[in-house]
């Protein structure tokens, strides 16, 4: 019997019903994020509703102090970078919640998965810039040419991160 990383890495894999859940809610983010270049509020809400009713639940309380402690500094040192009109307020908010899924002990390989991410999507959405037509279609990242849209960056990392540990 094969074990998943989680295991290896000794914590319990988020039950399959809240994968689906979190996949469904990072695919619509990045195509969400794609269209209107924004992340609604409704949208960050329904990430932290999943992990309050399917995940928190079922941690301790030192492992759940430590999730919201962590996301709580996450929000933090990117409401400064907000501040600063380094990255959007809708980014900022996703990405403290989805810090919150974010197992202890698997930080580095999180934020690993995400700088690559961030990387990739920006080289595909630059490309896709200089390629697609800009008008006439509705996607508002063609349209944009000071900004990027995060979510599809961060939808991508959760995507490949929890899919990772279930291997």
């Amino acid at each position: 019997m094969t074990e998943t990383l989680a295991g290896v890495l000794g914590f319990a894999a988020l039950p399959v019903p809240v994968i689906w859940g979190l996949g469904l809610l990072l695919v619509v983010t990045i195509l969400w994020d794609l269209r209107q270049m924004r992340i609604p509020n409704r949208l960050v809400l329904m990430f932290v509703l999943l992990f309050a009713a399917a995940v928190a639940p079922f941690l301790t309380v030192p492992e759940l102090a430590l999730r919201l402690a962590v996301a709580l500094l996450v929000l933090a040192v990117f409401v400064a970078a907000f501040a600063a009109g380094l990255i959007g307020g809708g980014d900022v908010k996703l990405l403290a919640a989805l810090v919150l899924f974010v197992p202890p002990g698997t930080y580095t390989l999180f934020a690993f998965v995400l700088s690559l991410s961030l990387l990739i999507c920006t080289g595909l959405l630059l490309v896709s810039r200089r390629v697609l037509p800009a008008a006439g279609h509705g996607w508002q990242f063609l349209q944009e040419r000071r900004r990027l849209p995060m979510g599809p960056a961060f939808g991508a990392a959760g995507l490949l991160f929890w899919g990772f540990l279930l291997a």
